[in-house]
This record gives C-alpha cells, structure tokens and sequence, in this order.
C-alpha cells in the first residue's frame, strides 16, 4: 500500500456513492475520515480510507477493481494495522458479497448498522 491524496481516494470513492450504510457518508467525507492508501497488485487496483486508533484498523472506505482484491486489501490493512499496533480490524457494508468474502479471512458480523453490517476481525502478530 502506498500513500494517495484524498482528491484521488474521493473520486475512486465516488463510484461507491450511495453504499454507506447509514447513508450519510460522502466520498469526501470517507477520504478524510482517514490515511488514504492505494494498493495496486497483478490482480487489480484499489483505493482505502483507513484509520488507526485505539489499537484499532477502521476501514472508512475502499473502491477498486479487479478479481480478489477483497483479500488483497484486507490482507494489507491487517498488515499496517499490526505494524501500528492494532489488534482489531473492521468495516462496515451494505454489500452482502463482500460479507460472505470477509467472513472467509476470519471477519465476523457484530452487529447492524442501518441497512448494513458492521464486521471486525482480532489480528495477532
């Protein structure tokens, strides 16, 4: 994962328009809410808003394209999350595919959030 503007982030964001599941986030909103990466593999490319406090990974946003960029990005957020000292990685979805492809690297739904799911998983070193 490399480091991108919010500018480039908001815009790869703005083809996800609409899938907050509280239905209030905007683009912009998901690129400032954290550390904005890019991480471009054989495999594809995708753009993250991410969030390290608490001992905690905060996905605020991802967009891409690509086959298995699902586990290619959260693969690489557990990553940087251990290297800063996190223990727990989550996200919320509406999208019940990336549900049951997150369920399949060890993440769990903990609870609903308007017309989603909020998914966490505990990372060790």
């Amino acid at each position: 994962m490399t480091p991108t503007t919010r500018d480039q982030a908001a815009q790869a964001f703005a083809l996800c328009a609409g899938l907050d599941p509280e239905g209030v986030e905007t683009p912009e909103g998901a690129a400032a809410a954290g550390e904005c990466f890019e991480l471009c593999t054989a495999c594809g490319r995708l753009f993250l808003s991410v969030s390290f406090v608490d001992g905690v990974g905060w996905i605020h946003a991802a967009a891409g394209q690509g086959q298995g960029m699902t586990a290619e990005g959260l693969h690489a957020v557990e990553c940087q999350a251990l290297a800063r000292g996190c223990r727990l990685v989550g996200f919320q979805t509406v999208r019940r595919g990336l549900v049951r492809r997150a369920k399949k690297h060890g993440y769990r739904i903990t609870r609903t959030v308007g017309a989603g799911f909020v998914l966490v998983k505990a990372i060790k070193p």
